[in-house]
């Protein structure tokens, strides 16, 4: 017959006999050691996913800014900033290097690019098979020189080498 005492005693106790204490050790290394292969195996599959092409990457970014309606935003941008340079004021030409500037940081912001300051982002920009890296690379840093000194006169041959240097990377992405 059925004792229920030892009924109960097996039905609280389902492990019986009870394991060896060193067991719960080593049931909690393997939980370690299983959770952490876990957090490779996502690791390395985001890694996956992101290294695609060049090119594949760049007619990613020309479709989602084509989206975004950055061709027309861009495209009014540039037809201020030529009216703004047809001007003889100096200081319509220092708003319209200024609005580039603005529309152009906004756009790398939007490519997401590695690199810890903006130079390191426009120079990762070769890895894109952007050919005119440092023209663009001259282009921001006298812009950065221009904010920092706004008394310094600029004359209209370096505004529109400026100019020409973002309408390079606009052109590039197919904004304009």
């Amino acid at each position: 017959m059925l004792d229920l005492k030892n009924f109960e005693y097996l039905a609280s106790n389902f492990h019986y006999p009870p394991f060896p204490h060193w067991v719960n050790y080593l049931k909690f290394a393997a939980f370690i050691l299983l959770t952490w292969w876990l957090v490779l195996l996502v690791a390395l599959i985001l890694r996956a996913r992101d290294n695609i092409p060049p090119w594949e990457k760049l007619e990613k970014w020309q479709s989602d800014l084509s989206r975004k309606r950055y061709p027309d935003k861009v495209s009014r941008l540039w037809q201020e900033v030529e009216d703004r340079l047809s001007s003889k004021n100096e200081f319509d030409w220092q708003v319209a290097l200024n609005k580039i500037n603005q529309e152009f940081l906004e756009v790398l912001k939007k490519l997401k690019l590695p690199g810890r300051n903006i130079e390191e982002k426009i120079l990762h920009l070769d890895y894109f098979h952007f050919s005119k890296t440092q023209d663009l690379l001259k282009s921001y840093q006298f812009l950065i020189k221009l904010s920092l000194y706004p008394k310094k006169e600029i004359k209209l041959k370096e505004a529109k080498k400026i100019v020409n240097g973002y309408y390079n990377f606009f052109h590039w992405l197919l904004l304009i």
